[in-house]
């Protein structure tokens, strides 16, 4: 009840729409898949740099990004619906964190591919490479919270998942990790550009698969969102027509 006391309304079960995040997720793999394609097609074993198609890569960061977006939307669609602060001070946090990533994920792809090829491994992008993980880790770990918290609204679990957070750390998983594979194989000796390609496409299998395992936990979730809200408005319309009766 609405009054003087109580200006706004307590947080009650509502509609929520999970359209734009299993779009935006969808993206996200379209963007992994297509830069497995890219490292494949290109790929030329008497090259001293083996680099992918650079127009091909913008391409998909560009998706990539796009798809970051739809989700940022996603978000400030349920802003709308939450009443209780906490929330939309959330939303609005994962909002700010998943724009953020997008900006910066964009502006790191686009001085890695605008470099010449022999600086590309040798320049210095550490500010916006941090921010970009900083941002999409925050951002999604927001998003986690937010889903977990339409479940329980609904009286269902969701967002408890760990690939949400794999997937928060997407970007440091795969540029980092690499690193990882990169140093610690011997044939990074005989052959370092050729391991570093190896390097990358390994990690962008992984997190490939993270996206995936992201993707498909998202719609789970949705589902059990979606059968929750039914049963609640299914049971809402037989009290109405009980007290209609009575």
């Amino acid at each position: 009840m609405i009054n003087d006391k109580y200006p706004v309304r307590a947080e009650t079960a509502s509609y929520f729409s999970f359209f734009g995040a299993k779009l935006g997720s969808l993206g996200i793999i379209i963007y992994y898949v297509s830069e497995m394609l890219n490292r494949l097609i290109f790929y030329n074993s008497e090259a001293e740099y083996i680099i992918p198609s650079k127009n091909w890569s913008m391409i998909d960061s560009g998706i990539y990004v796009f798809a970051l977006f739809i989700l940022a939307s996603q978000v400030a669609i349920w802003r709308g619906v939450f009443k209780s602060y906490e929330y939309k001070k959330r939303a609005r946090n994962a909002f700010i964190g998943i724009v953020g990533a997008a900006l910066f994920t964009g502006l790191f792809e686009v001085l890695i591919q605008l470099m010449p090829n022999e600086q590309r491994l040798q320049s210095d992008n550490t500010v916006p490479f941090l921010l970009m993980i900083l941002f999409h880790l925050y951002g999604i770990l927001q998003l986690k919270a937010i889903i977990r918290r339409i479940g329980r609204m609904n009286r269902t679990e969701t967002g408890k998942a760990v690939l949400y957070t794999l997937f928060a750390a997407n970007p440091a998983i795969r540029y980092l990790a690499s690193f990882i594979i990169l140093f610690a194989g011997s044939a990074f000796f005989i052959n370092p550009y050729f391991y570093m390609y190896y390097a990358d496409l390994v990690m962008i299998y992984v997190t490939g698969a993270i996206s995936i395992g992201f993707f498909l936990f998202i719609y789970l979730d949705s589902r059990k969102i979606k059968i929750a809200q039914m049963m609640d408005a299914l049971k809402q319309q037989e009290e109405e027509a009980e007290a209609q009766t009575s």
